[in-house]
Formats: C-alpha cells, sequence, structure tokens
C-alpha cells in the first residue's frame, strides 16, 4: 500500500481505490481479483466512488432522456458489499436554480429512492454549489417532497452561495443525516476548519446536541484531481490560499483543526 493510504487507518477515513473506480465503471465488481481491495476498504469504512464526476449523473437536460441507471445500481451494490450506509447525491448541474426544473428533479431522484429500496443505504443530498439545491430554501423544497432523502450540510458551499451558516442549519436542522468539515473566509477562499466565517465549533454544538455523529472531513485546501470537473463553466474554486508542503501536509493541518475544535466543546 502507498504511504499515504495508511493516513485513512491513522485518522478513520477512507481511501479511493483506482481499482475499484475501475469496477465501478465496466461492472465487473464480482471478480475475485478485487477483493483485496475491498477489504481494506472495509477497514476503513468509507469509501468515495465517483468515476464520472459532474457527469451524467449530475447534470440535467430538459432536452435529453435520463441516462442509464446501471451506474447508480452499481453503486447500489458497492454499498451492499462494502457496508456503506450513505450514498450522497446532488440535484444536479445546468438547472440554474429554477423551478422550471423543479418537477424533473424530483422526478429523477425519485428514481433513485426507488431502486435504493431494499438496499440498507440512506440517500442524502447535498448542498453543492451551482445545483439546484445550493440554498437552504430550496434544499428545503426537495427535503418536503421527498421525505426518504435526508440531507448532508455543508457550511462552506452554504456561504460560497450568499447563505448564513446558522440560518441554513436551523432550516435544515430536522432533516441533516451528516455534515461536512469546510469552511471559508469571507471573500470564499477555502480555509482550514475554525479558521473561516462558517462558524465551525457553534454549528459542531449544536449537532452533538441533536445527537449527531458522522462528520466528513473535506478541507479542500490543495488542488486536487477531479475539482475542476466539479466546476461550473466561468467558475474556480478559491483553494490553495493557505501553503502546504503535500497534500498530506494539508489534510494533517485540517484534521488536527477540527480534532481541537472538538476537544474544546467536549
Amino acid at each position: 500500500m502507498n504511504p499515504e493510504h495508511y493516513l485513512a487507518f491513522q485518522v478513520g477515513i477512507g481511501v479511493i481505490f483506482i481499482a475499484v473506480v475501475f469496477v465501478l465503471t465496466v461492472g465487473f465488481f464480482g471478480s475475485k481479483f478485487f477483493q483485496k481491495y475491498f477489504k481494506v476498504v472495509m477497514q476503513t469504512r468509507f469509501i468515495i466512488v465517483d468515476k464520472n464526476r459532474c457527469g451524467y449523473v449530475h447534470s440535467i437536460d430538459q432536452h435529453q432522456t435520463f441516462a442509464d441507471t446501471g451506474f447508480f445500481e452499481r453503486l447500489l451494490h458497492i454499498a451492499d458489499v462494502t457496508g456503506a450506509k450513505c450514498i450522497r447525491l446532488f440535484s444536479f448541474y445546468g438547472t440554474d436554480g429554477s423551478d422550471e426544473y423543479f418537477d424533473e428533479i424530483c422526478a429523477r431522484l425519485s428514481r433513485f429512492i426507488e431502486m435504493a429500496k431494499g438496499h440498507d443505504v440512506v440517500l442524502c443530498h447535498e448542498n453543492e454549489k451551482g445545483i439546484y439545491g445550493d440554498t437552504a430554501e430550496r434544499c428545503v423544497k426537495l427535503l418536503k417532497a421527498l421525505p426518504e432523502l435526508k440531507a448532508v450540510y455543508d457550511p462552506a458551499n452554504f456561504l460560497q452561495c450568499g447563505e448564513d451558516t446558522l440560518k441554513a442549519w436551523d432550516a435544515l436542522a430536522p432533516y441533516i443525516y451528516y455534515m461536512h468539515i469546510k469552511d471559508c473566509a469571507s471573500d470564499g477562499r477555502i480555509v482550514p476548519p475554525g479558521e473561516g466565517v462558517g462558524q465551525i465549533p457553534t454549528l459542531l454544538s449544536r449537532y452533538a446536541k441533536a445527537g449527531g455523529g458522522i462528520l466528513t472531513l473535506e478541507p479542500h485546501l490543495a488542488e486536487f484531481v477531479g475539482l475542476s470537473d466539479l466546476e461550473e463553466e466561468g467558475d474556480k474554486s478559491a483553494v490553495g490560499g493557505c501553503k502546504f508542503a503535500s497534500g498530506r501536509e494539508a489534510f494533517d493541518y485540517a484534521t488536527n483543526s477540527i480534532k481541537n475544535i472538538i476537544a474544546k466543546l467536549a
């Protein structure tokens, strides 16, 4: 195993394996060749696999029919085998936040919800920047229309969409299943947790009081493969404002930052 992969075991966060991404793409998940990779993934107990970043699964076009659902079926299969309990969903790029797409968005998400029945997974909608549900108001509208759907709360994404993080929390609190840890400065630059205006300590305190127990550390403190694929045309996330010698150093710093915040809340 590459040295950087050991970080997952140290901080309890999963590893992304190219082999697993390959399996997801071609559908050869049952091959015994990949079982050794699955064992490592299951030890870390968390996996993110998205070969089609910002591709047909995340985008919407009213002039095209919905893409083959085989990709989502493979996600469900991987969740079954690895024991993953959550699948994160977006409410599609290309909508410009327009309510004219609302019925189509609900129809497509409803198809995912129907497919997930019989699988021990929770479908969670994230307030990703640039999708329909990137404001608290539109997230609540979606979650009320689709009660089987839960929320992933990302404070930095709300800030970058001009939202107040505490007001957004109050609006989404009944629906939140887990929380992303990502912070940003008042100018939109991504910064380490607790060093921005996202009010991370207050949010964590509220989350703990509500019985929350799942955090996903998503620092975005340096450029990474796939970041540009998640940007809308003409947009660019302000990452890398902090200088680190490596991605490992950046992740270590973010991990220690959130640990310190949690320790002060205890």
